[in-house]
Parts: structure tokens; C-alpha cells; sequence
């Protein structure tokens, strides 16, 4: 008794989707395969599915129009389903035992036909819409086919399963005789009815039909009427479509046609509605016997100028929409062949579509948007269903993929309660001084921190490049250039008035204009006076050269906006001037310094003297540069470097008004979250804001009421250190922000009371910043007080090659830090750290780097400030040389099966992200710490991978990062793209908060040309009705055994490969209680492959897949199982290339597991190598011993063998009794076998194909010489290409060969092992 295989799941391209209105509900049809599958769009859930055709695939639906007047709620409607040559009508009706309608159920009504060609679009009559009342038993629709003929369908009312043959087609019209590609067909309720028809041969063609029954064009004889052909594409038409009518003023009413093409170009070309009519009369009346001219005097109107042209896509463009028309501006909706919905918006359409009018100007055609929801190649389908003032789109894709998004009349994506918004810091600091006016008050008070004295006489310490050029009037002082260097020696104050002492040491040589060159020399003594804060220069005596003589002049500084204003602004470069006067007795000095600063560090400064007098009368000008490096950061002992002046309480730093700063300019500079609505921001002035986003406490699912942000600015402070640079890290939990200057100076910012701490002033300008809340605090911290807390601040400093770990205490959340720790961390010259993270209960320490590379810190909370740190255990590679960007620790990150296995993920600007398995071992002093990664994926963005966090709700992995000019987020978990925003680019000021409370959006704040951008939204960019697969054919599908993973159950996984050249892994199982059970939950995707894949086969044991493409591409992959994302995949080893042919594939390879045993143990018999047997495209045979663990871990080559001059396609392992063959098929139609067991013997390997055995005590003679392997003997099952081959073992000595062949024929070959000691077998077929 045969048995019937049932469709479980079903994962294809989606060839045609549909809106329905039923019960003032929204329905989506869509059909994959001769599936028919009803969803409810609100909820997603599928109501019900039907098969519509035994085998025939579907390729089209549609629907009446729905009639916006009716206030009536059907509960029943029919749509029109088409495939190939067969036609249906479904009728959909609500289940009457479902009263509530969120458990809605369908019944569903077939009846088909068969049209005699292709059809390639239909629609129904315009009475199909009006009220069943006036419609008597029956209902029409109109069918264009592949040949350009009309077709008329009489359709039933009351459809009957029962009843297959209730409908009835007849040929209506005949359009001109052409192959079409592509066809729209209109049937409106005035006028005849309208064919646009995209032909092979790049012309569109419309014609006209007589709608009435009663005057066919074939009771008359005639074919259609040919109204335009349309000539200017290049290539074939994939898709037209015509417009709505509009009207078009004084012309009256028109239509547009819009086509696209082979050639990527989308075209416009304007109708004449009443061409189209007054054929129409002419036929009324010929059918009458009043005139004999058919055509109303119009004859047909050849064009190739259309309106407006436009290229976009990538590849050809398969079909064209219009969604939308408002005062003759159109928008609409293309798809293409590389997977991307585009939006283009034609605009100024009204005037050039006159005929009594030459217009000058001439229609725009703007592409808006692209849309990238779908994997691979190729949309399929698309359906529109207009709203008030949006389109809902829903597309279908060839990777089986169902998405819906809405837009708006603008084209842009609006979700619900979208904000965008756009400040410049002018606009900013107009909005607070209005906030000012209107109170009364400032909103917020700031403090003004300027550069001080001492800033710039600590700087002067040091070596400078010195160039002077003196220009003298009189002639006893000659004019030349100095050149030389000068040092400012620091050394104890000389006078107890003053508090630190330079002296200005100068040399150089002197080159007078004439070319005389003197050596010169020059001393002077700079003095700082603290409680003043001044700075003076005093002479020296010429006798030592070093004592002070008497006061040269004092350093007047100008305030800063003074000095800014009359002085060359550079990019984050500030000027301060300083004065000083020296009135000797007859001639008078004027000094003129101009210090130019980088922060607080002193990049190059200047000195001009000017003489006048009788005696002296010239200008020196002196440029002073550093010798050494060109920005030098300040330096300091190790006992100072992060804890100044040994005290280790931060005082609070008390806001002070700090003037009008509405005049200021400037760009936005770095950005942190505050919380998930409140952001900080610094500028270039050092300004310190905070924004606040106001958002609607309404959340409809696809509302486009979000036009621009309500943001509230608030001044916090005026921070000149924050000019130059500003490193942020914050404490979202706490709303705590702790930065860094460029001095080194760090500050903690505390939103409870808006307030400032003083800083802590690191030895230079720090590089990297990162804090973390400790929940577990150390032994030696705080009290038992249940409101304090401690914050781990990680801090690495340019040009040092320590890291230091602070731990710092507060016993409230209002009340000060203090620093209780201080550790140092080691680490190599070369590890910059780019991201940093505490896992393990927050026991380990784990450093990421520019280079790719981590550092784990073990046990750190048994340290403290005296003891010497371990060295690091250092990983190599992890994102290969690129940055590691971002380190978090897994929700639940402990194994089951191994309580002391810790799990944490890294992203990386290679564009991976990798999960990583560490393990403490206490009783290794060398390595204390065991590293293994255990899952690396490549996101479908990149190449930056900037960040990554869990769900707080759901626990999804979202990651986000750069994709070109795109900002992207990623939910890893369900593997769908949550957000895009068009931001330029990663090298800009950025920083992204992703929601809290288990939304799919987020919030990106952005600099762009010195604009602060922000783009928020807390709903996904589209909803995902079923989540499908590859984009292009699947060449490889292999089944997992069964699985233990983490909770302990069974699974099975199906890993396919595709020509996209990516490895999907799915989950085997049905899960009845999803929102779509009929979709497939992909786990992973996998693209480490550059070639098309062309086998997958998994291990029995050891969680192995093995994968095998082109360019001799042969992968291992080693499964194990991982928190939160089910199941990690790591690629582990790669087959050497053997040959020197990059074009060279592996068509297909079996694989054997060879097991061992340790003699001097006795134990068990366990998997210690593999047999892998590899097929060729060159017709050879290389069979390879791969070794998963140990010393010899990797590939070895043992056998090689060549066919014909065929190409090989297949390759299984056979087992007969003790005989061990490998069979191979071929293009020729051949199956062949080769022996193995001699050649497994002379390797130490016997047994049967299910149990190889290798002797542990067995020594290759040569193991680097392959053997030579021959076929014994080959049959023809085919009488072409073989493409598939299994074996079916029946007994020890009899297998069932299945093959099948491109001939269309399956071949079962019976392999017979002789009863006689022969190693020869007898195939039979």
C-alpha cells in the first residue's frame, strides 16, 4: 500500500501576495508554491491555508476593488488566483464559530479553470465591487495572456468544491500580435477598458477593449485597438502598469503608464484618456451602421520620448507600483532583481502633460528611498493597500521572505511616534536664551574653566624648535634668521615670593642677510606666581648666566573671546594672547606672545619683540615648536598619575552662571545616554548640554503622526577642557556619565542633582574610558549601608603602557565618589584597548583591542593597589587584526554541563561578532584560564560592528553598526533588521540607545556636517510575517542527529546551503504555539564560503558539519551549544588547496568517522580522525584523514585517484561485507566504484564503513606519498548528468543504489556481494 508524503513546513518563493478586506479586517493573502496561506495583518497569525493547484505553482492574485463609499461589512469575499495556464476563484469567508475576532478562522471555496496560454494578469469587472444585489448569479473577470490575447471569465456566485469546471473562459479581444514579458490590465467603470503589455523586444504597447459584453471586438471581427506603442527601453519590459485617472486642468482627465526593463530604467509616458474614448464612440458607432471608421479618425501614436527616465537598481527592475497621486505629484514603488524596493517620487507632472501648452518645465523624477528587507535576489511579489495618507506595502522575495512596511506621502518611513530632528549648536543656544527670557531664570547655571596661568607655565617645561627673523632699520643691528632651539630648565623658585622657576636656556646660529653666520646665545628667567596667576620674565647676569638680575616684563593675558576674535581659529585649536612692556631709558620693548593650545597641552606658541627707539629699532619674530612630538602630554610620577594630591574624596564642583553664550559657534562633539530619553553632549566652545526627548505615550503599531522631536536643551556646564576631546562612558541604571578631558582630567556627571565632580587628573590625555557597575562589590569596599554602590572606571592613557582599574565609592546616590582602589594593569606595547567588560560575577577582567586581540585579568578582586598584577592571558585574532568594539558577558552565560564555564561575546569592525568560552583553571600556575570560542557570525551589515546588547524582555541578541553611508540595527535572534537610518557613515560623533522595555527601534543621535541629528523610533521598520531562507537556489541540505542542547531536550538541525554562498542553520522542530507555525526558525547564517555551496554533511558524533563549495573551499564547523542563542558554530579548520586552479570545485564528498583506542588504557573505542572522500570537477578523487584534536589535528592526503575526462558530480561510501568502496557519478551517466579497503589496511584502519577502527600502534610507511586509487568497474545508469545519489544498505552484502539523472529518470541499482571470497560485487539495475 502506497503512502503519501504531506506538506509539514514549506519555506519557497513567494510569487504572489494580496490585501483583503473582510470584517473590517485586513487579510493578507499569499501564496508559495500551489499554497494559498491566509493571514490576519494585525496579528500575523495564519488563519488558514488551502492548495489551489495539484502542480502548478501560483503566480498572481487579485481582488475587487474595494468600494470606500460601502459602510457594509462583508463577511465574505472572492479573489482571483492564477498560475501557468490555470485559473481559480477562491472565495474567503469568516468562520461563524468564531465569534471573537482575535481567534478568527476561514473557510475556503475553490473553482478552476484552464485559459489557453500564459496568463500574466487579470482583474475584475467594476460591478464585481458594487453590492450583491445587483449582481444576478455571476460576476466577470478579464485575463491577459502571454500572447497578448483577452480573455473573459464568467465567474459563479455561489461556488462549489464539488463543482471543478462551474467557471467559463472565452476570447474577448486580440491585441497586436507580439510575446510579452509583462501586462496590466484596467477595467474601469466608464470607457473601454485598457492593455498596457511589456513586450520581448523592449516596446509597450496599449490597447483598448470594449468592455461590454454585447459589443465584443470578436462579434465585430476587429482585434483591439492599438491606442500608443511606446519605444525607449533597451532591453525586455518587466513590468507596466497605468495610473488612476487625474485630471489635468484645462485637458481634462489623463493617465500616466509607468514601465520598467532589462536596461534598469524606469520610464514614464503620458496617456490621452480621450484617445482612448473617441476610439471607443468610433466602434459604438461602426457596431450601429452609422460609420465605417472604426478608429474615430485616431490612428495609432508611436513614441519613444517619454516623460521622465530614471535609473536606480542594481540589476533589472521586475516591477513597477504607483502608490499614491496629490496635485500631479505620483509616488511610486519599484522592485528588482538585486532585492531592494525603491521609492521615487515624480514630481511637476501637471504642465508637460498638456497637448494645448509648451511648458518650460519639465517633470522631476526623484528617488527617495531603498528598502533592503529581503536576503539574495529577487522580489517577486508586492501588493499596496492605501490608507489615508500612506501605503502599506507587503513584498515577497525569492528567499521566501514575507515583510510589510507603511509610507507615507513622502516617501519616508514613519513609525509610530517616529521623531527626527536636527539642531546646530547656534539654534541650541537660541532655544535656551528664549527658555531664559520667558522664565526669568537661566535654565541651567555653568561654571567657565578657562586656561590659566598655570596652564600655560606648566607647558613651557621642555624642548622647542626655535626660528627667529630680526628686521632691523639701523644698520649696526643686522637683519638674518636664527635658528636654534630653546629649553626651559624647571628648577627650584630662587625667590620664596614665587612658586616655580624656568630657565630659558637659548642657542642657535645666526645668519645675517648677507650671509655671515654667528654663533648666539640667550638666557632669561620665567617666574609663576600662584595666588596671582601671573607669569613674568626676568633677566639674567651675564656673569653665571643663571642668577636673576631684574624684571624684564610681566605676560598680561587677554580674556579669551577677546583674544579668539582678532586671532586664525583653527580646528580645535584655541589662541591666547599675552602682552608685556619693558620701557628702558631711551628705547621701548613690547613683547607679544601667542600661545596656541590643544586643550591644555601646548602645541606651538610664538613671541614677537618690537624695539623702537633711538638706539634700536627692529622687529624680532620667534615661532616655537616642539622638538620631540607634536602635541607632548603632560607627565607626572607614577604616585600622581590618577589620584592627585593624595586625597581621595572628589569635592563637588559648584555651577556658576557663566555669561551670554548665545554668540558662540561651533560643531556638536561626543555623545552619551543618560537614559534612554536623556542624552549629554559636548561641543567644540567645551559647552555641556543635556537634550531630552518628549515622547507620545501612544504606540499604534504603523502611525505616521511623527513628524520632528520635541527636544528640551539644558545648559550644564562651560568646560574648555572639553574642547579638544571628550571620551564618555556612562551608567544608564544609575544615570551616571563619567568623561574625560583632554588634559586627563575625568569627571563624574550625577543627573539626580545635575551636578559636576571635580576631576581626577589622569598623567595625559586619556584614549579610552569605560565604567561598570559593580553588583557583587569586593571584600574590602563598602559598609552595609543597602543605598551604596561602587563603579569600576577602566582608564588607559596615550603614550602609557599601563591600564589603570579605579573603584569608586558612594554611600547614596547623591552623596560624592571616593576612590578606594587604585590598580595598575600590564599590558603589551602593542595592546591599544578599544572596549572592556567584567564577566564571571564580575571576577574576570576582559581588555579588547584595535588589533584585534583580548586580554583576561583573572581573580582581580583579591588585588589591591601594593601587591604586583599577573600578566594577562592574551588571545590573538579574535576579530582577526581589526578592533574589538564592544565586549558583553551572556544573560545565563553558565554552562549546564560545566559549572565553571563562563560565556561572553565581542563584535568587531571585521564585521563578525564571536561568542567566547573561558574556564578557570586553579591548578595551572602557567595557564590559569581556558579559552575556546565557540560561535563567530557575520551579520547581514557591516563591515562595523560597533555595539550589541540583550533584550532587557525578550533576551535577543540586537547588534548594531555601519552599512555604508547606513546606520543598521540587527536582531540576531530572530534575524531581521529592526532599523536603518541614512546618517553618512561610522567616521562621525555618534551614540545609539537601543529601548528598554522590549521595543524593536531605538534612538541614534549623530553629528553630520556640524549638525546634531537624532532619529528615534520604537517600532521595528517593518513586520516579518515569515521569516524565509536563502535568496538563491540551495545546492546543499544535510539533517543533524540528534542534539542535547542547554535545558537538557533533543533537537535536530537542518543546516542548507545556497549559491548565495551562506550556510543557514534552522531548527528541526515545529513549534505549534508560534505566530506562523509553517515558518522555519533559523538559528544562524554563516558566509565564510566565497563560492556557491555545494555539499553539507554532519558527523554522527562530535557536532561536526562539514561544508564544500568551489575554489577547493572545504570547511569544518563544530556545533556546540551556548546560551541564549541556542546553538555556536565555529569554523575550526580548512581543507589545504591541492591543486594550483582557483577555478577548481568540490562537486560532492562522503564522510566516515575512524575510531581508536588507547591499548595502554584499555578505553573505549572513540572518534579520533574522519575519512573524507572528495569529487572533483577535474574528474579527480582525493581522499583526505582529518584529524578534529590532538598533535596531528588537521588534513592529510593519502589518496588520489582520476576518471575520465567527465566531470564528476557524486560520491558515497559503500559497504559490503568487509569490502569498503567508494562509488562516484559522472556527467557521463556512469556510476563507478573504487576500492578503498586495501589502501584503509596499508594505513591501519580495517572494519566495515559504519565502524572503522584504526590500531593505535600502526605507523604509515610513507605518510607523505598519497596512493593511487583506480575504478574496478563502472556501469551506466543514465543517459546524462547524474545530480543525485544515495545508498540504502539492505543487508551486509546487499546495498540499493538510488540515483537520479538530468534524463528525468530515477535509476535503483542493486548492489550484490558475492558469496565466494571475491572482493569484486555485481552491480544489477
Amino acid at each position: 500500500m502506497s503512502q503519501l508524503l504531506e506538506v509539514e513546513r514549506m519555506c519557497s518563493p513567494r510569487a504572489a501576495v494580496a490585501f483583503v478586506k473582510l470584517k473590517s479586517r485586513l487579510l493578507l493573502l499569499t501564496c508559495e508554491g500551489p499554497w494559498l496561506h491566509v493571514y490576519d495583518q494585525l496579528t500575523r497569525r495564519v488563519l488558514g491555508s488551502k492548495r489551489l493547484f495539484d502542480g502548478q505553482a501560483v503566480h498572481g492574485i487579485t481582488s475587487p476593488s474595494t468600494n470606500h463609499d460601502s459602510t457594509s461589512e462583508p463577511c465574505h469575499t472572492q479573489v482571483l488566483v492564477w498560475g501557468g495556464c490555470s485559473v481559480c476563484v477562491v472565495r474567503i469567508e469568516n468562520d461563524e464559530e468564531f465569534s471573537d475576532h482575535s481567534n478568527w478562522g476561514i473557510q475556503v471555496a475553490i473553482c478552476n479553470a484552464r485559459a489557453e496560454d500564459w496568463i500574466l494578469d487579470a482583474c475584475f469587472s467594476p460591478e464585481a465591487s458594487i453590492s450583491e444585489s445587483l449582481v444576478k448569479c455571476f460576476s466577470r473577470a478579464v485575463l491577459i495572456t502571454s500572447h497578448n490575447v483577452l480573455l473573459s471569465l464568467h465567474i459563479p456566485l455561489a461556488l462549489s468544491t464539488k463543482d471543478g469546471n462551474c467557471m467559463s473562459i472565452h476570447r474577448l479581444a486580440n491585441g497586436p500580435r507580439s510575446i510579452l514579458y509583462s501586462a496590466h490590465v484596467i477595467w474601469p467603470s466608464h470607457g473601454p477598458g485598457l492593455v498596457a503589455a511589456g513586450t520581448v523586444y523592449g516596446e509597450v504597447l496599449l490597447w483598448s477593449f470594449l468592455s461590454s459584453e454585447s459589443t465584443s471586438y470578436s462579434s465585430l471581427g476587429i482585434p483591439g485597438i492599438l491606442n500608443y506603442t511606446f519605444k525607449g527601453h533597451e532591453g525586455s519590459v518587466f513590468g507596466v502598469r497605468i495610473s488612476e485617472e487625474f485630471s489635468n486642468g484645462e485637458s481634462g482627465t489623463r493617465r500616466i503608464l509607468a514601465s520598467c526593463s532589462d536596461d534598469r530604467t524606469i520610464r514614464i509616458w503620458s496617456i490621452d484618456v480621450s484617445r482612448s474614448q473617441a476610439m471607443h464612440d468610433g466602434i459604438q458607432k461602426a457596431f450601429d451602421g452609422s460609420v465605417r471608421d472604426v478608429s474615430g479618425g485616431y490612428v495609432e501614436e508611436q513614441t519613444s520620448q517619454s516623460l521622465v527616465m530614471a535609473m536606480g537598481h542594481s540589476s533589472r527592475i521586475w516591477d513597477i507600483r504607483f502608490l499614491g497621486e496629490s496635485k500631479s505629484n505620483w509616488h511610486l514603488l519599484s522592485l528588482g532583481e538585486d532585492g531592494a524596493a525603491q521609492t521615487w517620487h515624480l514630481q511637476q507632472l501637471c504642465d508637460v502633460t498638456r497637448q494645448d501648452a509648451k511648458s518650460k518645465s519639465s517633470p522631476q523624477f526623484l528617488h527617495r528611498n531603498t528598502f533592503k528587507f529581503h536576503s539574495g535576489k529577487n522580489i517577486w511579489a508586492n501588493a499596496v493597500h492605501q490608507q489615508d495618507d500612506s501605503s502599506l506595502i507587503c513584498t515577497g522575495g525569492a528567499d521566501g521572505r514575507l515583510v510589510c512596511f507603511t509610507l507615507s506621502t513622502q516617501n519616508s518611513l514613519h513609525l509610530a511616534n517616529t521623531l527626527s530632528s536636527q539642531w546646530t549648536v547656534g539654534e541650541v543656544l537660541k532655544d535656551l536664551d528664549k527658555g531664559s527670557d520667558a522664565s526669568g531664570k537661566n535654565l541651567a547655571n555653568a561654571r567657565e574653566v578657562d586656561p590659566s596661568c598655570r596652564t600655560i607655565f606648566t607647558a613651557f617645561e621642555g624642548h622647542w624648535k626655535l626660528v627667529r627673523h630680526l628686521s632691523s632699520v639701523i644698520p649696526t643691528y643686522p637683519s638674518g634668521v636664527l635658528e636654534g632651539s630653546a629649553n626651559f630648565e624647571k628648577r627650584s623658585p630662587t625667590d620664596p615670593m614665587y612658586d616655580a622657576e624656568y630657565l630659558y636656556i637659548e642657542n642657535g646660529i645666526f645668519t645675517t642677510e648677507h650671509g655671515v653666520s654667528l654663533v648666539a646665545s640667550r638666557r632669561y628667567v620665567y617666574r609663576f606666581e600662584k595666588d596671582s596667576e601671573k607669569i613674568s620674565a626676568w633677566f639674567v647676569k651675564s656673569d653665571h648666566g643663571s642668577t636673576v638680575d631684574y624684571l624684564f616684563h610681566n605676560l598680561n593675558f587677554k580674556p579669551l573671546k577677546d583674544a579668539s576674535s582678532k586671532l586664525k581659529e583653527r580646528a580645535e585649536i584655541d589662541t591666547l594672547i599675552a602682552m608685556g612692556h619693558h620701557p628702558c631709558v631711551d628705547d621701548k620693548y613690547q613683547a607679544d606672545y601667542s600661545f596656541q593650545l590643544r586643550g591644555c597641552t601646548l602645541d606651538r606658541w610664538s613671541l614677537k619683540y618690537t624695539v623702537r627707539g633711538p638706539n634700536k629699532d627692529y622687529i624680532a619674530d620667534a615661532r616655537y615648536v616642539r622638538e620631540d612630538v607634536t602635541f607632548r602630554l603632560e607627565t607626572e610620577s607614577e604616585s600622581d598619575q590618577i589620584v592627585k594630591e593624595a586625597s581621595k574624596t572628589m569635592s563637588s564642583l559648584q555651577h556658576e552662571v557663566s555669561g551670554d553664550l548665545s554668540q558662540t559657534s561651533g560643531s556638536f562633539k561626543s555623545y552619551t545616554w543618560v537614559n534612554e530619553n536623556e542624552f549629554l553632549v559636548s561641543t567644540e566652545t567645551g559647552l555641556l548640554l543635556l537634550g531630552t526627548l518628549t515622547c507620545s505615550s501612544k504606540h499604534d503599531q504603523f502611525s505616521l503622526a511623527g513628524t520632528s522631536a520635541q527636544i528640551s536643551w539644558e545648559k550644564i556646564a562651560n568646560i574648555p577642557d572639553l574642547k579638544f576631546s571628550c571620551i564618555t562612558t556612562s551608567i544608564l541604571s544609575h544615570e551616571i556619565v563619567i568623561f574625560a578631558g583632554a588634559t586627563g582630567a575625568i569627571y563624574a556627571y550625577r543627573h539626580e542633582k545635575k551636578s559636576i565632580q571635580s576631576p581626577i587628573k589622569a598623567s595625559s590625555k586619556v584614549a579610552y574610558l569605560n565604567s561598570h557597575l559593580l553588583h557583587r562589590p569586593p571584600s574590602f569596599a563598602l559598609s552595609k549601608n543597602s543605598e551604596a554602590f561602587e563603579i569600576a572606571v577602566i582608564i588607559s592613557c596615550v603614550g602609557s603602557s599601563k591600564v589603570h582599574l579605579l573603584i569608586l565609592d558612594a554611600e547614596t546616590k547623591f552623596s560624592d565618589f571616593s576612590v578606594s582602589l587604585n590598580i595598575v594593569l600590564t599590558r603589551s606595547p602593542g595592546f591599544i584597548v578599544t572596549s572592556a567588560c567584567f564577566v564571571a560575577l564580575e571576577d574576570i577582567l576582559v581588555l579588547g583591542s584595535r588589533g584585534g586581540a583580548l586580554a583576561i585579568y583573572a581573580s582581580w578582586r583579591y588585588w589591591n593597589g601594593t601587591i604586583e598584577v599577573p600578566n594577562p592571558y592574551y588571545v590573538h585574532h579574535i576579530h582577526d587584526e581589526d578592533t574589538v568594539t564592544n565586549i558583553q558577558g551572556l544573560p545565563g552565560g553558565k554552562s549546564k554541563s560545566d559549572l565553571d564555564a563562563i560565556y561572553f561575546v565581542t563584535t568587531g569592525r571585521n564585521g563578525t561578532y564571536a561568542i567566547h568560552q573561558i574556564s578557570l583553571d586553579t591548578s595551572s600556575c602557567d595557564t590559569p584560564v581556558k579559552f575556546q570560542t565557540v560561535h563567530t557570525c557575520t551579520p547581514p551589515f557591516g563591515p562595523n560592528v560597533e555595539g550589541m546588547c540583550f533584550d532587557r524582555v525578550t533576551s535577543d541578541l540586537l547588534l548594531w553598526g555601519f552599512r555604508s553611508k547606513q546606520f543598521v540595527v540587527w536582531n540576531e535572534t530572530q534575524k531581521k533588521e529592526l532599523m536603518t537610518v541614512e546618517c553618512g557613515g561610522s567616521h562621525r560623533n555618534w551614540a545609539f540607545s537601543p529601548p528598554s522595555n522590549g521595543g524593536s527601534g531605538g534612538t541614534l543621535v549623530w553629528t553630520k556636517a556640524s549638525v546634531c541629528k537624532v532619529h528615534s523610533q520604537p517600532k521595528a521598520s517593518h513586520q516579518v510575517f515569515q521569516s524565509g531562507g536563502h535568496g538563491r537556489e540551495i545546492k546543499a541540505m544535510a539533517l543533524s542527529p540528534p542534539v542535547q542542547v542547554m535545558d537538557g531536550s533533543m533537537r535536530r538541525y537542518v543546516a542548507t546551503g545556497a549559491e548565495d554562498t551562506a550556510i543557514r542553520i534552522f531548527d528541526g522542530s515545529v513549534d505549534k504555539e508560534a505566530i506562523s507555525p509553517q515558518d522555519f526558525r533559523c538559528l544562524g547564517i554563516f558566509t565564510k564560503h566565497s563560492t556557491g555551496i555545494q555539499q553539507l554533511r554532519w558527523s554522527s558524533c562530535e557536532q561536526l558539519l562539514f561544508s564544500a563549495a568551489g575554489c577547493e573551499e572545504f570547511f569544518v564547523w563544530r556545533m556546540s551549544s551556548v546560551p541564549c542563542l541556542e546553538i555556536g558554530l565555529v569554523c575550526e579548520a580548512r581543507c589545504p588547496q591541492v591543486t594550483e586552479s582557483s577555478d577548481l570545485r568540490i562537486m560532492d564528498f562522503d564522510v566516515a568517522e575512524i575510531r581508536g583506542a588507547d591499548d595502554s588504557t584499555g578505553s573505549d573505542f572513540c572518534v579520533q580522525a574522519y575519512l573524507l572522500s572528495m569529487v572533483y570537477s577535474d574528474s579527480s578523487i582525493r581522499v583526505f584523514r582529518y584529524n578534529s584534536a590532538g598533535k596531528q589535528k588537521g588534513f592529510k592526503l593519502f589518496v588520489l585517484g582520476h576518471y575520465t575526462t567527465h566531470c564528476l558530480t557524486q560520491a558515497a561510501h559503500l559497504g559490503l561485507g568487509a569490502d569498503i568502496h567508494l562509488c562516484t557519478a559522472s556527467t557521463d551517466g556512469h556510476i563507478a566504484f573504487w576500492p578503498l579497503t586495501d589502501i584503509l589496511l596499508q594505513n591501519g584502519i580495517s572494519g566495515t564503513i559504519e565502524s572503522l577502527i584504526e590500531r593505535p600502534s600502526h605507523q604509515p610507511s610513507d605518510g607523505n606519498c598519497p596512493s593511487t586509487l583506480s575504478f574496478l568497474t563502472r556501469t551506466r545508469v543514465h543517459q546524462s548528468s547524474i545530480k543525485a545519489l544515495t545508498a540504502v544498505p539492505i543487508s551486509a552484502s546487499l546495498v540499493l543504489l538510488v540515483t537520479g539523472g538530468d534524463d528525468g529518470a530515477l535509476a535503483f541499482t542493486l548492489l550484490v556481494r558475492p558469496v565466494v571470497n571475491q572482493p569484486s560485487f555485481h552491480p544489477s539495475s
